[in-house]
């Protein structure tokens, strides 16, 4: 009597398991096309390979409508738009369509129809480099993600690009469902750990992987905590251009020296997102130019002397916002002078000029791409000092000035950016000879600096 439920309990163990997203051991891919594979499911995810058209492809777990798959010794997501998926033994079957996240029959998958006249899709939600989608009221569409704040990302006749939530609505008339998975999926998925199966860094084990799905750049919000994950973001641009400035004397001395000249400018910034409207960050500009300067007081106009000059601005950050921010800063200025002149006047000699700056700034877009960036910072106080110090020269007893400053930036193809940039700067000294019935003089420095160029961002 003991023999039926013990063949049963031995088919039963010998039953093999299948596992949530674990693919079958005897199924392969080829890509349609050449093919990135990519460290995490997600358009803008770091490219870990890169497989040829019709190279055969291990398959290891699917996420919605990302592919796991083994090339060699690296594993990478792939979209299986781009897979021609079969079992090795059988032709080619066309694939059914999944949600993007839940891995359910397309049934399940969260449907929208566009509730304004016109949107657009994009590649990313932030660069918004390609428009992908061209949707009218009406029409509709399968969310299969969400990344940024505000948007989600749709497929349509098997375009995958992202649009604003805000243009779309859902059988109820307004979109609030969560595209990436039910309650009862949340509430599974902390009970089984950021390794089990179906997660998108499942059974691999690989080193650095995140319990959150990264898409465009976006850390989304964990099923494990309350907020928004920090995001990080830097940017690094050289440019070149032009600059004039001019030094005026009044009082002792009076006197006026004009140069102009090349440019060039080094920038690099970076800021960690705190939360959704909060971040930190900081940036150093580097500034270099030649010029050609002519003195003229009230006796001479002197022949065009040679000019060398370096700034340098280094600042900590705070900022508020997303699309539109606004920030403060805090820092040091650094910059030199040099001119090849014999002259002892204390203006040609060549000088150095530090202190500490306080500022303000802002950014915000200007149509659908171009963005401009605004800014203030004043050195209250600050130490002038000449390169040499002769008997009888003036020097400066207190310093203040004051820059403004403008960045236009245009993004372009592979997280290329070209940037045009203004800087104005005055510089204002009170200027004595230290002589027991001291000779004073007033000096205001003015200078304009325009360049133009390309970066990178991340």
């Amino acid at each position: 009597m003991r023999v039926l439920p013990s063949l049963l309990l031995g088919l039963c163990l010998a039953a093999p398991v299948a596992l949530p997203g674990a693919a079958r051991a005897e199924e392969t891919a080829w890509p349609t096309d050449n093919v990135r594979l990519r460290a995490r499911p997600g358009e803008t995810a770091r490219i870990v390979a890169r497989a040829e058209k019709d190279e055969e492809l291990a398959i290891v777990a699917t996420w919605g409508r990302w592919v796991k798959v083994r090339r060699g010794e690296r594993v990478g997501w792939v979209p299986r738009t781009h897979l021609d998926i079969r079992d090795v033994e059988q032709k080619p079957r066309k694939r059914s369509r999944r949600s993007g996240f839940s891995g359910k029959a397309h049934a399940d998958a969260l449907e929208v129809t566009i509730a304004i006249e016109k949107v657009r899709g994009f590649d990313d939600p932030v660069a918004k480099t390609a428009m992908v989608l061209d949707l009218k009221r009406g029409d509709q569409a399968t969310v299969i993600g969400r990344g940024h704040e505000g948007w989600i990302l749709v497929e349509r006749a098997g375009v995958v690009g992202w649009i604003p939530s805000s243009a779309v609505e859902d059988g109820a008339g307004d979109f609030v469902g969560d595209p990436r998975r039910t309650e009862a999926e949340r509430i599974a998925a902390r009970a089984a750990g950021p390794d089990s199966p179906g997660s998108p860094d499942g059974d691999e084990g690989e080193e650095g992987a995140a319990d959150v799905l990264v898409l465009t750049g976006d850390v989304i919000e964990s099923p494990e905590r309350s907020g928004p994950m920090p995001r990080v973001a830097a940017a690094f641009v050289a440019s070149v251009g032009g600059q004039t400035f001019a030094m005026r004397q009044t009082g002792a001395g009076e006197a006026l020296a004009t140069a102009s000249g090349p440019a060039s400018l080094i920038s690099a910034s970076a800021r960690v997102r705190v939360t959704k409207q909060l971040w930190v960050g900081g940036d150093t500009d580097a500034g270099m130019g030649t010029a050609s300067l002519v003195y003229a007081n009230a006796d001479e106009t002197s022949q065009p002397m040679a000019t060398r000059d370096m700034a340098v601005d280094a600042h900590a950050c705070v900022g508020w916002g997303q699309t539109w921010q606004v920030q403060a800063r805090a820092g040091y200025h650094y910059a030199s002078l040099s001119i090849e002149s014999e002259r002892g006047e204390s203006m040609l000699v060549g000088e150095q000029l530090g202190g500490p700056t306080v500022g303000v700034g802002g950014a915000m877009p200007v149509g659908k791409k171009i963005r401009v960036a605004l800014g203030l910072d004043v050195m209250p106080a600050g130490a002038l000092r000449p390169t040499e110090l002769a008997e009888g020269s003036m020097y400066a007893t207190s310093v203040r000035a004051a820059w403004a400053h403008s960045t236009l930036t245009y993004p372009l193809p592979a997280r290329i950016v070209f940037a045009l940039a203004y800087r104005g700067g005055m510089t204002s000294a009170q200027l004595t000879d230290g002589a027991p019935a001291p000779s004073t003089a007033s000096r205001t420095d003015q200078s304009h600096t325009l360049t133009a160029g390309l970066g990178l961002r991340w």
